[in-house]
């Protein structure tokens, strides 16, 4: 503590790489000190980034952060918190953790928090995480997730999630886990790909599948891929994007 407590005294250009070294064998010899020392400090003080130390919060990190949270302004600080929070408490319940989110709904990075929460929860629980997203499919903001759920579920575990997007109903949401299911699949078999690519309807999720699709056949090869994505019936608007993406 004595040495933790000169780190404080030193110029601020050393203080933060004095604080956060001696912080981290604080944290790891005695994490319920090292707690009440962080709570101990000023505002301005890195708290909030020595208490990021313990990583997976414990229990009492997590009061700690709860009670931090409720003070703190600096939209870096509050940021952090809600992410160590939103971790923690997914780990345990990811549906509660997306609810007590919720109240922080228009803060900045609020989306981005709200997705890694979504991806943690899918990663566990791919069929509930997309059950949640679907139920919600009129928020733009959830359709990106949906799709990552299902292309991640479907490098995962291709069989489950294929079966999963079959007893979908005719929807945008069918159409985009398909659409993500041939991304996915395509990396390791592409003729299954191609055949979820056929269950497809024409619109922008066939047109995104094929091209990632012809990409995945051509080998990277350019000229390969647009003669593909010509054969797959992706649309010209599409082909031209893609080529224009891949010329920068």
């Amino acid at each position: 503590e004595a040495a933790l407590a000169y780190a404080q005294t030193m110029p601020y250009g050393l203080q933060g790489q004095a604080l956060w070294e001696m912080a981290t064998n604080y944290m790891h010899d005695d994490p319920e000190a090292a707690l009440c020392w962080v709570m101990s400090l000023d505002s301005g003080d890195n708290r909030v980034s020595l208490l990021a130390l313990q990583g997976g919060l414990s229990a009492e990190a997590a009061s700690v952060a709860e009670t931090l949270l409720v003070e703190v302004t600096d939209p870096d600080d509050r940021r952090q918190l809600t992410t160590l929070l939103a971790r923690h408490k997914a780990e345990r319940n990811p549906q509660r953790a997306l609810q007590w989110l919720e109240q922080y709904r228009g803060e900045d990075d609020f989306g981005e928090i709200y997705a890694n929460t979504l991806h943690q929860w899918s990663n566990e629980d791919p069929r509930g995480a997309a059950a949640h997203i679907e139920q919600r499919w009129d928020e733009p903001e959830m359709r990106e997730s949906f799709r990552n759920t299902a292309w991640s579920w479907g490098y995962r575990d291709a069989e489950a999630a294929i079966a999963w997007a079959a007893s979908l109903p005719d929807s945008p949401a069918r159409d985009s886990a398909l659409s993500a299911l041939v991304e996915a699949t395509a990396i390791h078999d592409p003729a299954r790909a191609r055949q979820l690519y056929d269950r497809l309807p024409p619109g922008r999720e066939r047109d995104q599948a094929g091209a990632s699709l012809a990409n995945q056949l051509a080998d990277g090869d350019m000229r390969r891929t647009r003669e593909l994505m010509y054969e797959l019936g992706v649309s010209e608007e599409m082909i031209d994007s893609y080529m224009l993406i891949w010329e920068r």
